[in-house]
């Protein structure tokens, strides 16, 4: 821990003066909105992996909130945080603000496709299965997930808070709760970039370890901020996706699972950031958009035809941990 530590204290600066570290610009990608908090409306939080309180800024974002790093283990997080009224409403129609949305079950084609190309059901089909297996997926959004683990024999359940999202998931006839069931165990509980939005990512992490079986997996994906240790303040995970408020490296989410009794078996370093530009191309003419949506059409086609691709080879913006009780 402390070799990390030190190697991301070289990139940041020295000051403690939130006035006198960087502040970033926003990221002018497709990626949401610029959420607007209400800065007289905050609250003062501990290191959410320690609970200590000593820490440095780092940078201040665009949205104005300061990431600190904490003193003791070298974690990362808005310290400050809009109230939890402010993000309860805020993710109460999270999947509009990012854009998700999808009315209709996916096909048996198109679940052979996605789920021949799913990092993540490769990874639990090669560490204990899936056929027969209860799995959790938390903030499962629609339910995409749910789709192709029940395609694969599974037993899916998820938990989202979005109402729209929950809605169009059971729709669909898929088992999607509003929160985490009382009670029962899982074979498997996954949190896709869910840790990076919680106000107390400890009291989530807790609840995971309940609720696996003694045999279970929890499988975890997060932005990987141990980037920083290469980019510094300037990375780009500091410009987007302004509702994260914890930035995890290696480290801090392994000190984190070790906490409550999940032992790291990997870790994966995986996927480049969707950082398209979209607001300095010029627009094309009508037959080169008509052109580029055929072409787009084709180049999906082929994708998904195609043997799947070596998805954790392609960069290393996402950190997903594959844990376990013991």
């Amino acid at each position: 821990m402390g070799d990390v530590t030190d190697r991301i204290s070289r990139s940041e600066p020295e000051a403690e003066d939130v006035s006198l570290v960087p502040r970033l610009p926003p990221a002018r990608v497709d990626v949401g909105t610029l959420p607007k908090w209400n800065r007289r409306d905050l609250h003062t939080r501990r290191c959410p992996v320690c609970s200590e309180e000593g820490s440095r800024p780092v940078c201040r974002r665009p949205d104005e909130l300061t990431v600190e790093r904490c003193l003791s283990c070298g974690m990362m997080y808005v310290k400050q945080l809009p109230s939890e009224q402010q993000l309860s409403s805020f993710y109460q129609e999270y999947g509009r603000y990012k854009g998700y949305s999808r009315n209709r079950r996916l096909t048996w084609l198109e679940c052979a496709f996605k789920s021949s190309q799913n990092p993540y059901l490769e990874i639990l089909d090669r560490t204990g299965g899936i056929a027969g297996r209860t799995l959790l997926d938390l903030g499962c959004s629609t339910g995409e997930f749910l789709e192709l683990v029940s395609y694969r024999r599974g037993i899916p359940t998820g938990v989202e808070i979005d109402q729209s999202a929950r809605t169009e998931g059971r729709a669909r006839g898929l088992d999607i709760l509003e929160e985490i069931p009382s009670g029962q165990q899982f074979d498997v509980v996954c949190a896709f970039q869910v840790l990076e939005h919680l106000a107390a990512p400890s009291d989530l992490v807790a609840t995971i370890s309940r609720i696996l079986t003694e045999t279970g997996r929890a499988l975890i994906a997060i932005p990987n901020a141990g980037e920083v240790t290469e980019a510094g303040p300037s990375w780009i995970g500091f410009r987007v996706d302004l509702e994260h408020v914890n930035y995890f490296t290696q480290a801090a989410v392994a000190h984190l699972l070790l906490r409550h009794g999940l032992y790291v078996e990997h870790f994966w370093q995986h996927r480049q950031p969707a950082v398209n530009r979209t607001d300095l191309r010029q627009p094309a003419p009508a037959r080169d958009r008509l052109i580029s949506i055929l072409q787009g059409g084709l180049e999906a086609t082929v994708r998904r035809l195609s043997p799947p691709p070596e998805r954790f080879d392609e960069g290393t913006f996402v950190l997903s941990v594959l844990a376990r009780k013991g």
